[in-house]
């Protein structure tokens, strides 16, 4: 039997040593509306239930609700990026909860709402048959994709490789090039290699795009390592998922006495330990609290956001961890995922996998055709603040505004 073979047969036996004890949650089934959209899932509490319950109109139930919460009335809602706070929430009322009000929060700011509709603008106006059309060279960047953890063994299984979105954009008419980085490289050391790829192709407009653990790579490399100079022609940055700030889960699998067994796994595979310390929670906020990303740079962060009923099969294991933690996609909390100022895309329903989406694709060539949208040096009328320290100037969407 060949190595791969027995760590295929053995990982989920470890893992599942490796993992807290069952949690047990309630199953709570529950219909509404989140964010103008029909929900029907379950959730981990009846104040998940009632609010979801309150959006539809039939004002939820008679409960008692903690610290004068009601849904009827305005909840306290802290700022997005506040994990301490979104996880006291949680810890006052339910995760679902916490998690359909920090949705809401994100939803009502009108940058976000704005960049929503031009995104389903773009999603709404790709037919099958036109969803690869080209678009024209003098708007066309290159992007360089900074692919997720293990993607040359995994990659195609969890989409961290970004073989999909590379061929669309291909398709697009547009250069796409993966940056050539150690797929279980530590972020640092990652983050040298995208810096040294961008200043190899310093004549070209680029759009970076990463996915998970290659998020807080680019934010060190985009934030830190290249100059204002260096990083000029680095037009737009899509974060998709990016453990910024580190992952809980890297913690849980650090902590005595689980540290042990890692070590073994680790060893197994070949990974160093070095790596998982990179993502951890202590060594992503530290890093992250460091930066300064230029003025010129538009970011846009798109997120999955699940509740307890929507989370994969996947993500479920994680998920668990993260949970009393606060609101998250099952591999890092919402509030460390997002660059703060920048505009965000919420993927409702949608966990850390959302390559998972049967409707990938489109939405893939969607942002692909909003990215290129928000790189300077076009005329508008629209503003959206989407990274940087100021408020951008963003050209309308292809075809016109919605």
């Amino acid at each position: 039997m060949s190595l791969p073979t027995r760590l295929s047969l053995t990982l989920p036996l470890l893992v599942t040593l490796l993992l807290p004890g069952c949690h047990r949650t309630n199953r709570v089934p529950a219909h509404g509306h989140l964010a103008g959209k029909p929900v029907r899932t379950v959730v981990d509490d009846v104040i998940a239930r009632d609010w979801l319950d309150a959006r539809s109109g039939s004002g939820g139930s008679s409960i008692q609700y903690p610290d004068t919460m009601h849904p009827a009335r305005p909840a306290p809602r802290p700022p997005v990026t506040d994990h301490g706070a979104w996880e006291q929430l949680a810890n006052r009322t339910s995760t679902d909860l916490a998690t359909i009000l920090l949705i809401e929060t994100l939803r009502a700011d009108p940058v976000n709402r704005a960049l929503e509709a031009r995104f389903r603008h773009e999603l709404e106006h790709l037919a099958p048959s036109t969803a690869l059309e080209p678009l024209s060279g003098d708007s066309a960047p290159l992007v360089l994709f900074m692919p997720g953890w293990d993607y040359r063994e995994s990659g195609s299984i969890t989409g961290a490789d970004f073989a999909g979105p590379r061929r669309i954009v291909a398709a697009m008419g547009m250069d796409a090039m993966r940056v050539p980085i150690d797929p279980v490289g530590p972020v640092e050391e990652n983050a040298v290699a995208l810096a040294t790829t961008i200043r190899e192709h310093g004549s070209r407009a680029i759009l970076v795009v990463s996915a998970s653990s290659g998020g807080p790579a680019t934010a060190l490399a985009m934030g830190k390592l290249l100059s204002h100079a260096e990083s000029a022609h680095v037009r737009a940055w899509l974060n998709i998922g990016g453990i910024l700030r580190g992952s809980p889960v890297a913690d849980h699998y650090l902590a005595w006495p689980r540290s042990w067994l890692t070590r073994i796994i680790l060893a197994v595979k070949g990974w160093d330990i070095a790596s998982i310390r990179s993502m951890s929670l202590a060594a992503g906020r530290s890093r992250f609290a460091s930066l300064r990303f230029p003025d010129h740079l538009r970011i846009v962060n798109y997120i999955g956001i699940p509740l307890s009923g929507q989370v994969s099969e996947r993500a479920r294991s994680t998920y668990a961890i993260l949970r009393p933690l606060g609101p998250n996609d099952g591999l890092t909390l919402i509030a460390d995922a997002l660059v703060p100022g920048a505009a965000t895309l919420v993927d409702i329903g949608r966990d850390h996998f959302v390559g998972n989406d049967p409707d990938i694709d489109r939405k893939t060539a969607a942002l692909t055709r909003l990215m290129v949208g928000l790189l300077p040096d076009t005329t508008s009328t629209d503003t959206i603040h989407a990274g940087g320290s100021g408020t951008q100037t963003v050209p309308p969407s292809q075809g016109g505004r919605p």
